[in-house]
């Protein structure tokens, strides 16, 4: 009984972090679109469409495959986030719209990878419920760490939001562990 509770702990942290993470992965979108963009309707609308966009083919991409390797996708989600962080966006020499878009295709790429996350781990989650409340408060979490982003500079969110996302992936990692070692002690388990 008690490794079934850990693993649900487990779990909740999981979704913890990706609520956190995804959450500052929108903050940094917004803040560095409204540079090319301006602060107007047109910013939000952009982002929230791309990143709907980004959710809807995540899910259906999820959907169609049998069998999804969450690991790779983690690191390919972080290794993503790293490369906009190093990116020069601001050394392109094309109009500020044009590199606005570039950003945003830049910025897709990652929303893509977090959407497969946070599905296929949500599809097999077990207490449905106790994994989106934790999704909500990370999300809010997201939003309290955002204000590092006085301190560290607004480009340090990608820092921050790979650093979350790197530890759902090590929390996803232990359920595995405990997961594997519940059912070798459920296997040595003899019936009387």
């Amino acid at each position: 009984m008690r490794r079934t509770a850990e693993f649900s702990q487990t779990s909740t942290w999981r979704f913890f972090f990706l609520g956190a993470g995804f959450l500052l992965l929108e903050t940094q979108m917004i803040s560095r679109l409204s540079l090319y963009f301006g602060t107007t309707w047109i910013v939000t609308s952009l982002v929230i469409t791309a990143i709907l966009l980004m959710l809807v083919l995540a899910n259906v991409f999820v959907a169609t495959q049998r069998r999804i390797h969450l690991r790779l996708y983690s690191i390919l989600l972080v290794v993503s986030l790293l490369a906009n962080y190093l990116f020069p966006w601001e050394q392109l020499s094309f109009s500020v719209r044009t590199v606005g878009f570039l950003l945003i295709a830049g910025y897709s790429l990652p929303i893509f990878f977090a959407g497969v996350i946070f599905t296929e781990t949500f599809r097999h989650c077990t207490q449905k419920s106790s994994a989106f409340g934790a999704n909500i408060v990370g999300a809010v979490a997201g939003g309290l760490a955002q204000n590092i982003s006085f301190i560290l500079g607004m480009k340090a969110l990608l820092l921050i939001a790979a650093f979350f996302y790197a530890l759902a992936a090590l929390t996803g990692l232990l359920s595995a562990y405990q997961t594997t070692l519940a059912e070798i002690d459920n296997s040595r388990v003899t019936p009387l």
